[in-house]
């Protein structure tokens, strides 16, 4: 594991004759995220393409990066603690819904039908209405 001090460190440069985004992918995959290759691939590219993607919007992307995130994190600790830990994060004042739920769907863009479905090991089987993003 490398070490930085804060600073210039050289795991943030590409080596030689690595031209695109896909160069770092193939080598981190190989190298270093095997298992864990296709989802943390999927974050990377949704970061590479963010705002560019034509047809695809922020919230998309967002609700991907969560996807891809909580199916690594339960691929390390298990879905059990995946929902412990979604739940305590949801409960953390920064993340508390103090408005009515016809507030919140404004603020989600209004039909929130449109979220797509929420992965059972997300809501600790809460309904979306009590799953509160």
């Amino acid at each position: 594991m490398a070490r930085s001090d804060g600073g210039p460190s050289n795991y943030y440069d590409f080596p030689k004759g690595w031209i695109t985004f896909n160069d770092f992918l193939e080598y981190k995959s190989a190298a270093q995220w095997l298992e864990y290759s296709f989802h943390l691939g999927n974050i990377g590219k949704v970061l590479c393409r963010w705002g560019d993607k034509e047809g695809t919007e922020n919230l998309y992307d967002t609700k991907k990066i969560i996807y891809s995130g909580c199916r690594i994190f339960a691929m390390i600790a298990g879905t059990k603690n995946l929902r412990q830990y979604l739940v305590r994060l949801l409960d953390d004042p920064q993340f508390k819904d103090n408005t009515d739920d016809e507030d919140n769907d404004t603020l989600l863009g209004g039909d929130v039908s449109d979220i797509g479905p929420t992965p059972y090991y997300a809501t600790g089987g809460f309904s979306r209405r009590e799953f509160k993003l």
